[in-house]
């Protein structure tokens, strides 16, 4: 897509964020800083505690015999994709100007992105070879945790500094996106998967995990965060607004037009 593509995508009414307001006001605050990444970060949360669990007693990765190192192999590999990743999609952020933002329009590209992402994690073929399941479950992993999420993550994590000049107002936001972050930690990995969801995920039968019942309910649950995910972005998309960014904009055009 090139510049004037994308500028001209952005610049279509669906697209335009929801937020009016020159200076940030609660609503601001609460729907695109607290209650968006809240409900998206809740996913993250479960995978950081439990995705490595899933692999190994559901999918029965550790099992030497079959997968041999690749456990311990693939999470230091894949350290060195995630880092690039960050710092391509942190480079794109510098690079990209439109009328709803630099950081904005891949927060909307990442809805989808780790949407698809969060439903390859939970498809890794349960009755597939071994060299089929661990293509699989590298490929997933780094699109995830390299692809999806830093588009996501690096966006909103440059939206206070984006959002306004007003410095209480910046420290407001940054207040309640910090709190979103800690809240999907101690109610994902914390509260919902340990007292609620345990059994479900981890189906005992006869002392042992039931992973052909355990893999099921992982789906299940893996299609409700996909929905709970994509939605949450959608809403901190539209109700956060990069009013430096728009300011810079405006004053470049002034500079231009003195030529």
């Amino acid at each position: 897509m090139t510049e004037m593509e994308k500028n001209q995508f952005f610049d279509n009414p669906l697209m335009r964020t929801k937020i009016t307001s020159a200076n940030v006001k609660p609503k601001e605050m609460i729907l695109g800083y607290f209650l968006g990444p809240f409900c998206a970060f809740i996913s993250n949360a479960i995978f950081g505690a439990y995705l490595n669990r899933y692999y190994s007693d559901v999918l029965g990765w550790t099992d030497t015999a079959k997968f041999g190192i690749f456990s311990a192999v693939l999470p230091m590999v894949s350290v060195i994709f995630v880092i690039l990743g960050n710092l391509l999609v942190g480079r794109l952020i510098d690079n990209t100007r439109t009328s709803q933002g630099k950081a904005r329009p891949y927060m909307l590209l990442s809805a989808p992105l780790v949407t698809i992402a969060i439903a390859l994690l939970f498809l890794t073929p349960q009755n597939g070879s071994p060299s089929t399941q661990m293509i699989w479950i590298a490929l997933s992993y780094n699109f995830y945790y390299a692809v999806a999420y830093p588009f996501f993550y690096t966006a909103h994590s440059s939206m206070v500094a984006l959002s306004t000049r007003n410095s209480n107002h910046r420290g407001m936001l940054a207040t309640f996106s910090n709190a979103s972050g800690v809240a999907a930690v101690g109610i994902g990995a914390s509260i919902l998967v340990p007292m609620l969801l345990q059994s479900f995920l981890f189906v005992e039968k006869d002392g042992a995990i039931d992973t052909a019942q355990s893999y099921q309910n992982w789906r299940l649950v893996m299609i409700v965060l996909c929905v709970v995910t994509f939605l949450a972005i959608l809403l901190e998309y539209y109700f956060t607004r990069e009013r430096v960014t728009e300011e810079n904009m405006k004053l470049a055009i002034r500079e231009r037009s003195f030529r």
